[in-house]
């Protein structure tokens, strides 16, 4: 047999040996964000491709931050007019969330600096919070100015011209904080109900449905978070996820995990939030549907954690990033992000096919 021959055989053994082998499955990083201030808390609430929002504390009061990979310095989107707020979510260049001043809480909308802050607060409101974006559409909820009732509110692009999603005949108060960018999601008091419960619309206060499934009585549910096709959130202390159904809910706890826990956002595939185990709170991610896929993150930054949440998700073909927060010991609470990167097929691999061709060029 010529040598070409032998390393044919050799690098189909060895492509053999790499068909089992799982190339995106890579270990986890992790880094802290930095805050505006030495020793103040601050929190990752959002994550869009290189950019993580959230707050960070400045004057005692929490100021909406983004973070952009690389940089060690925030950047403020607090407005000239405004003392504080907070992003809560991010879609493409967009960040929402409230802008404050003294007892005044606005939504607000953001294209990465102060002074691009729109002012999303709709007339008959006194107050409203935008929870998250995805697309045009933005959802989130506003107190009535003449009953201070919570209502949920869309808010639907390029004007953001605001819907209110309450359905009066249904339930006495609703909030939506999660949208796939054609349903929203929240929660609502459904009349004849003591508890609340996961609500979802599709645009239309018309179609407000109540997506707690019959057999949980007696436990409120939430919707937190959605990519389209699944929403996710909690069931009394459960975490839980739905595809749009009340029957299709899932509970979501791992083993070896008895304390509850929530997801907070999900892309569709993965899914974060946090397990509780011994009194602490651990930020993680489902790699899947499997209540068992959960992966502790938080252990990976320390083993003395007081809590911790992973509070939002963004993934392309190249990495997954989770931003949360995590408070060790009795320090101050510190906003992190997780990264996992996704490479192309082993190179490796490709190296043994790349070799093998050759091997079978130079035979003929």
């Amino acid at each position: 047999m010529s040598h070409a021959g032998v390393m044919v055989r050799l690098c189909v053994a060895g492509i053999a040996g790499f068909a089992g082998t799982d190339c995106r499955a890579q270990a986890w990083t992790w880094r802290f964000l930095d805050g505006l201030e030495t020793g103040k808390n601050m929190a990752g609430l959002a994550a869009q491709g290189s950019f993580q929002g959230g707050y960070a504390f400045k004057g005692g009061e929490p100021h909406p931050v983004l973070w952009r990979d690389g940089q060690d310095v925030p950047i403020d989107l607090t407005p000239a007019s405004r003392s504080g707020g907070q992003v809560f979510g991010m879609s493409a260049d967009r960040q929402v969330g409230y802008a404050a001043s003294p007892n005044v809480y606005h939504a607000a909308a953001w294209r990465g600096t102060p002074n691009s802050y729109v002012d999303l607060n709709p007339t008959g409101f006194w107050s409203s919070y935008a929870y998250a974006i995805r697309g045009d559409q933005i959802a989130g909820y506003g107190q009535v100015l003449s009953t201070g009732d919570p209502h949920a509110i869309m808010w639907t692009g390029p004007t953001d011209a605001a819907t209110d999603l309450h359905n009066n005949t249904l339930a006495t108060m609703s909030y939506a904080y999660a949208t796939d960018g054609e349903y929203q999601g929240g929660t609502a008091a459904f009349r004849g109900y003591s508890q609340i419960h996961a609500a979802l619309w599709h645009g239309s206060a018309e179609t407000m449905i109540d997506l707690h499934p019959a057999r949980y009585t007696g436990l409120d549910s939430w919707v937190l978070g959605m990519a389209p096709g699944v929403q996710v959130g909690q069931i009394g202390i459960n975490p839980v996820l739905w595809h749009g159904t009340p029957e299709s809910m899932v509970a979501m706890n791992p083993a070896g995990y008895p304390g509850g826990g929530e997801i907070h956002a999900t892309d569709g595939v993965h899914h974060v939030g946090d397990v509780g185990k011994n009194g602490t709170g651990y930020a993680g991610i489902w790699m899947s549907d499997d209540p068992n896929s959960f992966v502790n993150l938080a252990e990976l930054v320390s083993d003395d954690i007081w809590s911790s949440h992973a509070n939002a998700i963004y993934s392309d073909s190249e990495r997954i990033v989770v931003v949360g927060t995590i408070r060790i010991g009795l320090a101050a609470e510190q906003g992190v992000v997780w990264v996992q990167e996704i490479p192309a097929p082993c190179s490796a691999a490709l190296m043994v096919m790349g070799i093998a061709a050759m091997g079978r060029r130079r035979r003929g």
